[in-house]
């Protein structure tokens, strides 16, 4: 299924997708997975990306001295 957003098309996961990330929060791949039960958020990350759509990340230090992404869409 394929949704027209502009002049853009889009599959209906990445609409979902950039819909979570434009709502204001910031979320991980973790966080992404969960919500929308989508396997590799990294990918349609990557797809959004590719259509144009300025997708912003930052790096998250942990406890344990790991890191991890996470991401959203500023207006």
């Amino acid at each position: 299924m394929l949704i027209k957003m502009g002049s853009n098309k889009m599959a209906y996961n990445n609409a979902e997708l950039f819909q979570l990330l434009s709502s204001g929060g910031k979320y991980s791949v973790i966080d992404i997975m969960q919500r929308l039960n989508v396997s590799d958020p990294r990918s349609a990350i990557r797809d959004l990306k590719a259509t144009g759509v300025c997708v912003k990340d930052e790096w998250v230090p942990t406890r344990g001295g790991g890191r991890y992404k996470r991401y959203w869409i500023d207006f």
